[in-house]
């Protein structure tokens, strides 16, 4: 009887929290599809970003937050006629903020800057699932949007990469669930927290400001307009407006710091020759493959197709819905010249996406069991269509996991313990940063022009990084390269084993000394050869180096 009892007070407690139950897996699901090489080295897609506010992180960790002015950064790549330091001004540095904090406390720990960062993401995936409940008022959309954001490739990869991109998105998410809490109450309290975390999101990334468009298709201009309404309720438009002023009052502050540092304002490019470009669009075309997968960029626009069909069975999210999709075709244009260069620019653009699928397929489910008629057919349906999004999302994820650059750390390592702290680094640029990170050491992209090489040698660059791409790049500045090889050393040489022979991947050479790359073979010759072994997706690879 006891057993009973028990079975029953589990079913009810079931029956009144499946929900929660539900977004409590996804959540899970969302935190192991991130955790997949939580400490692996930097050497990965878009190491570039990842050392950016990676070393932000540690150097405010090291230095303070106010080092160089109110949490004014300093990244690891200065150029030579730039701050030695590194400082900068940049949008506001949420994350390495968040980062450098926890760096204080548990040391400069790629696992502790990835968890931070999955953090962001899952706190996001939460708060998509409120939002979408408040939107269309319903829990099967509100449960499937949750999923298909934890499932996004875009989101999988970069929300555990040290990026600015989480925290904005998150904080661009909350404002929205508080404008939809305030629209339906007008209480000051979410006016001042929408307000709030809407500047938090511009400010982090201003490209975030695109969410600015819909949330005005469905502000109330009649309550705003009406003087007696205003009069009743100023406290609350006066602390929203404060809250908003934000974002100018920190790019005003950026403008002056950028003064002083010599460097450029952090504003976005607008090029919008770019977006005519013939190349643009099939660069998109790649990138959203990357992000939402071509049968997820499908799905979002039939979903699109369904939203202005069936407009009017929801006007206020089918209207937010709409105009974010015609705010992001001016954004497009506006963001040209960025979204040309990284797929990760298009991350405000993901909330949208996720919207239009999971719309899509709530439609295509419902619609498909009244036609054939059988009860409880509709969950079938969406589980096929998940199917159908999930092959190919975790075929993207992994593409971009197996996109990697090894030996980046073996370098850095190996100029760590070889080197002081002021030494500096030539290195190639593209996809090398991730050697900064290891090395701990400041560093600028190789100058081809002998001049300014010597210049930055006075400024205590002793290091050069000669990987892959950039060994025909040296090539072709033959000055260069018959400098480097009559004042350096070759300190470490890496390389694949093919069956070809021998494919090298790097040179790592210090100043003093002098080496022909001709010679290679007799400078190896009788030297140990050790392996340092990375990982695919479906495979372990070894790479080969030597220290002379």
């Amino acid at each position: 009887m006891a057993d009973k009892k028990e079975g029953g007070k589990n079913f009810i407690f079931f029956r009144k929290n499946w929900s929660w139950i539900v977004l409590f897996l996804i959540i899970v699901l969302a935190f192991n599809l991130r955790i997949y090489h939580l400490n692996y080295p930097v050497i990965g897609y878009h190491n570039w970003k990842d050392v950016h506010y990676l070393s932000e992180s540690r150097n405010f960790a090291r230095e303070g937050f106010f080092a160089h002015g109110f949490f004014i950064p300093a990244y690891d790549y200065p150029h030579l006629d730039a701050d030695v330091t590194g400082a900068h001004t940049d949008t506001f540095p949420t994350t390495s903020i968040v980062i450098g904090f926890f760096f204080m406390i548990f040391g400069s720990k790629l696992v502790v800057a990835r968890l931070i960062n999955i953090m962001f993401v899952l706190a996001t995936i939460f708060f998509v699932y409120l939002l979408m409940k408040k939107l269309f008022k319903r829990e099967d959309v509100a449960l499937l949007a949750a999923l298909i954001t934890a499932i996004n490739p875009l989101l999988v990869y970069f929300g555990r990469e040290t990026m600015l991109d989480n925290p904005a998105l998150l904080f661009m998410v909350i404002s929205l669930y508080f404008y939809l809490n305030w629209l339906e109450h007008f209480k000051t309290k979410d006016m001042v927290l929408f307000s709030l975390f809407l500047s938090l999101s511009i400010l982090t990334k201003y490209s975030f400001a695109l969410i600015g468009i819909p949330m005005l298709a469905i502000f109330p201009f009649k309550k705003f307009f009406d003087i007696t309404y205003l009069k009743k309720n100023w406290l609350q438009y006066f602390l929203g407006i404060l809250m908003l002023l934000l974002t100018p009052l920190w790019w005003f502050y950026t403008k002056i710091k950028s003064t002083q540092f010599g460097t450029p304002p952090a504003d976005i490019q607008i090029k919008f020759s770019a977006a005519f470009n013939s190349q643009f669009w099939q660069i998109l075309k790649s990138y959203a493959a990357d992000n939402y997968t071509l049968i997820g960029l499908f799905f979002a626009l039939v979903g699109l197709f369904f939203v202005i069909i069936f407009y009017k069975k929801n006007k206020l999210a089918n209207r937010f819905i709409l105009f974010y999709f015609l705010g992001s075709i001016l954004w497009f244009f506006v963001m040209s010249w960025k979204l040309s260069g990284h797929n990760y620019h298009q991350y405000p653009l993901v909330l949208l996406v996720i919207m239009l699928i999971s719309y899509c397929f709530i439609v295509l489910a419902n619609n498909i069991e009244k036609l054939i008629r059988i009860k409880y057919s509709s969950y079938f349906v969406l589980l096929v269509l998940l199917i159908i999004l999930w092959i190919p999302s975790m075929q993207s994820k992994n593409r971009m996991f197996d996109t990697q650059f090894p030996g980046l750390d073996v370098a850095g390592e190996y100029i760590n313990q070889h080197s002081e702290p002021n030494e500096r680094i030539f290195f190639p640029s593209g996809q090398s940063y991730g050697i900064l990170w290891s090395a701990d050491r400041k560093g600028d992209k190789t100058p081809y022009n002998l001049t300014v090489f010597m210049e930055g040698e006075n400024m205590n660059v002793s290091w050069v990084f000669v990987y892959q791409w950039g060994i025909s790049e040296l090539m072709q500045a033959p000055d260069v390269w018959d400098y480097v090889q009559n004042h350096y050393t070759l300190r470490q040489f890496a390389f694949f084993n093919t069956q070809q022979g021998a494919q090298p991947v790097y040179f790592l050479l210090e100043k003093g000394g002098s080496f022909n790359a001709s010679n290679i073979n007799e400078i190896l010759m009788n030297k140990p050869v050790q392996q340092k072994d990375y990982e695919y997706t479906s495979a372990k690879y070894s790479m080969y180096y030597i220290n002379t």
